[in-house]
């Protein structure tokens, strides 16, 4: 059986890296051309939670909890 820390641990994870990555989408478009660094800034936080949301994919809800853990640490 799945553990319920696991489980909400992985999804709390995936619900928060989706809408990270969502708004750093926003701020990149909203930004203008003169303002290049911003836009590369965004860009980077966009490759940031796409790795996360990369590395989420590997767990599963009955995925060891220390590793699941220790990926919490990582992202927090």
């Amino acid at each position: 059986m799945a553990d319920p820390i696991v489980v909400r641990s992985l999804n709390e994870i995936n619900f928060w890296s989706r809408i990270m990555k969502e708004h750093a989408l926003f701020l990149s478009l909203g930004f203008t051309y003169e303002q290049k660094q911003l836009v590369d800034e965004a860009n980077q936080f966009i490759s940031l939670f796409e790795r996360i949301e990369d590395k989420l994919s590997k767990f599963t809800v009955n995925s060891d909890l220390r590793q699941v853990q220790a990926f919490n640490s990582e992202v927090y």
